[in-house]
């Protein structure tokens, strides 16, 4: 254990490098490993663990990956007893003693109740501080065991004895009882006042002819002493054990009850025939070790696990001793001890070495027999298949964790009380946590608050009909994001039909979920699309006869100024309409034919659109354009876009303003400088809420429920990102101040891609 210690890289643990240690740290380890009691020391405030020789069989299985960990991570099946006495004692300076104390340990995976009798040893620096604490314990377990064992024989025998009587009774010459005591009457059921003075025939005729009458006679008749036992049958039904002296006045007998006695040997009778049979039925090696190396005795079965004969055995060749590797004598000498001891030992795992030299792996144990100093029963079985079915399990289990790991896919396993024992690092590195944070049921607090309800039913359902498990939910990422997982479970059956645990996955189909979401809006917009180019062909095909008539009806010289002024509003108002029809045939057919245009030349001819709708609602127009504004686009589109922004802001406001305004700056766009051109159209409308700025740009989106159809800024940002430019909104609504701005940068020489 020291070696291990010094080996230890201690440095990645709380206490740093071991040449850092203070002296009174290193002090206390030495102690604990001079030390023969099973001795942990548990330092510092996350009260690190080092532990001597003496403690190393306890921790079985966690040694060594223990050593150095926090004592609530290697005992934390246990923390809940173990651990507010030891922080009391590092925090308060305290000191604890428990005697017979159970604390369950887990041991090859299994939680199981151990009783310990340990001490808390604060230890404190030169200042007095308290800087760890000493544990001595040892397991008790089988210590209170055989104390109960013990316990319980005692109390049958003292029940035996109790119940067991002696009886004292006197017969003169002629057959008369002349003295019988209580313990006699007792036994025989009846009143001593009742049987003095009355003859044996005369109270037990039966007597007469049966064996205790027989063995009466031969003592009187021959003067000698008679010993015997036997079974009265009614009315006494038990068995005797006398003991006839004859006297000079007659006969003077002693006798007691037997009955549990000739019932007990009877057992021993049966228990050394089945012992018997055992040792004969080669189950399991069995033989007759002694403390000195020596096997007097060895079944068939123990013969053929150590590759010796019966002529070796009869030699005296066959020696536990001799059988036993150098590295097992120590083990061997603490159970032979413990067995002298309390009688028995606690079975143990060892390896023989047979006849052969090859060495097989046992679990044995001894038990003293009764009455002898160094005698021992002892069995050994072969634990071969066992070690090469572990060793396969663990191949299996290897292998399917390098695959478990291997996969994109969250995997887990559940045992058969629904509780996760195992996840593999996708989703550690998912949720950010590691592994022992998520066994159990710490998984479950990453699930979606709306998706509980609906995944812990479907569970339910699936492990109570075993039936496999299929289902959709979010978990949240460790960025607190949540994404859409398809989780899929198949439940492992025993032989028996039982489950024994449920292995199950996890794939994160949240970008498909996202695509299949897109694919149904591109749909919606394409139909949108296809409907809108219609509706605008079936308008203009009626719209160019009537501009065609105004056309005419304008050449006729004969017609009146008021006239011709209203004609001519007529035909404004007709271009107009022409120019929205167009707008919307661009919408599904886009101009591929980019060039380079002044941005005010665009503002100009949008604004001059808008004109009447501005006068009707009384609304000011701010107009600042810096001449010269050019970019290569296509203008068309722009204009679409200017005219969008144009018409939401008179949209939003009546009796307001409307600021438009462009200049030529540069930004930061696709992490590179650019000159271009930004556009601000601003008004002072209703503005618009938070939860509707954070899906402006999205399509079929909008706060004009009777007429929008919520396709203008989708199709807006769409131009300009395709122009490689971008824009942005601000808004402010429900308060003294209200209104909307969009802003909209476009690169002066990017050439706009046909999309």
């Amino acid at each position: 254990m020291a070696e291990c210690i010094r080996q230890f890289a201690w440095e990645r643990t709380p206490l740093g490098a071991m040449a850092s240690w203070p002296d009174r740290l290193v002090i206390a380890v030495n102690m604990i490993l001079e030390s023969y009691f099973p001795t942990v020391l548990l330092w510092g405030p996350e009260l690190i663990v080092m532990y001597n020789d003496a403690y190393m069989p306890f921790m079985a299985e966690k040694h060594p990956a223990r050593l150095g960990q926090p004592g609530r991570k290697c005992w934390p099946e246990a923390w809940h007893i173990i651990g507010p006495p030891l922080e009391a004692a590092l925090e308060r300076g305290e000191r604890f003693y428990f005697e017979n104390n159970l604390v369950p340990v887990e041991r090859q995976g299994v939680l199981k109740d151990v009783y310990w009798t340990y001490s808390y040893s604060p230890i404190r620096d030169v200042a007095g501080t308290v800087c760890g604490v000493m544990a001595i314990a040892q397991d008790v377990t089988a210590k209170l065991t055989a104390e109960q064992e013990r316990d319980a024989t005692a109390a049958n025998l003292k029940h035996v004895l109790e119940s067991t009587t002696d009886g004292l009774a006197t017969l003169d010459k002629e057959w008369r009882y002349t003295y019988m005591n209580e313990q006699g009457a007792e036994t025989l059921g009846r009143r001593a006042a009742d049987l003095v003075g009355k003859s044996v025939w005369e109270v037990f005729p039966e007597a007469v002819e049966n064996e205790f009458g027989r063995e009466y006679r031969l003592a009187v008749e021959t003067g000698k002493p008679r010993h015997f036992d036997a079974f009265y049958p009614k009315p006494l039904n038990v068995w005797l054990e006398c003991h006839c002296y004859p006297t000079e006045l007659g006969l003077s007998v002693y006798f007691r009850n037997v009955t549990e006695q000739k019932a007990t040997e009877k057992a021993l009778r049966v228990l050394e025939s089945r012992f018997r049979n055992l040792f004969e039925s080669d189950l399991m090696g069995i033989g007759i070790p002694t403390s000195s190396g020596a096997m007097q005795e060895s079944n068939d079965a123990l013969l053929r696990l150590t590759g010796y004969t019966r002529a070796d055995q009869e030699a005296g060749l066959v020696r536990w001793d001799v059988m036993t590797p150098a590295e097992y004598a120590e083990i061997d000498a603490v159970h032979i001890k413990e067995a002298l001891e309390r009688g028995s030992c606690t079975p143990y795992e060892k390896e023989y070495i047979r006849k052969d030299g090859t060495r097989v792996p046992i679990l044995c144990g001894y038990a003293l027999v009764e009455g002898s100093g160094d005698e021992f029963v002892g069995f050994a079985l072969d634990l071969s298949l066992r070690k090469q079915t572990e060793r396969e399990l663990r191949e299996r289990e290897e292998r399917f964790r390098v695959l478990a790991e291997s996969l994109p896919q969250i995997i887990w396993i559940s045992n058969h009380k629904n509780e996760a024992t195992y996840t593999n690092r996708r989703l550690t590195d998912y949720v950010g946590l590691e592994e022992p944070e998520l066994i159990g049921f710490g998984w479950k607090r990453f699930l979606h608050p709306d998706d509980v309800a609906q995944t812990e039913a479907i569970w339910k359902r699936c492990f109570e009909t075993s039936e496999p498990y299929v289902d959709e939910h979010r978990l949240r990422r460790k960025d607190g994001m949540y994404r859409h997982f398809l989780a899929r479970a198949v439940p492992i059956k025993n032989e028996a039909g039982e489950v024994e645990r449920w292995i199950g996955s996890a794939t994160d189909i949240h970008d498909q979920k996202l695509a299949e979401a897109a694919l149904r809006k591109s749909e919606k917009l394409a139909t949108a699309g296809r409907l809108a180019a219609s509706i605008a062909h079936e308008i203009n095909n009626p719209l160019a006869g009537v501009t065609n008539a105004l056309y005419l009806a304008l050449q006729d010289q004969s017609l009146g100024e008021v006239t011709k002024s209203y004609l001519k509003t007529a035909e404004q108002e007709l271009l107009r309409v022409s120019h929205v029809t167009t707008q919307t045939l661009r919408f599904h057919r886009q101009s591929n034919s980019p060039a380079c245009v002044d941005i005010c030349d665009i503002v100009d001819s949008v604004l001059s659109l808008f004109r009447g709708r501005l006068a009707s609602k009384n609304i000011e127009v701010n107009l600042e354009c810096e001449r010269g504004a050019y970019v290569t686009c296509l203008g068309d589109e722009i204009r679409q876009v200017v005219a969008s922004l144009v018409s939401n802001a008179l949209d939003a406001t009546s009796d307001g303003r409307v600021r438009v305004r462009a200049r030529r700056t540069g930004s930061w766009t696709r992490g590179m400088w650019l000159e271009g051109v930004k556009l601000v159209v601003a008004d002072t409308g209703h503005g618009m809420p938070q939860m509707v700025l954070d899906h402006i740009f999205e399509p079929f989106i909008t706060t004009k429920e009777a007429t929008g159809i919520g396709l203008g800024l989708w199709v807006s940002d769409e131009i300009v990102r395709k122009h490689e430019g971008w824009i942005r909104v601000r808004s402010l609504s429900g308060g003294p101040a209200t209104g909307t701005a969009f802003e909209v940068f476009l690169p002066a020489n990017v050439q706009a891609d046909d999309r």
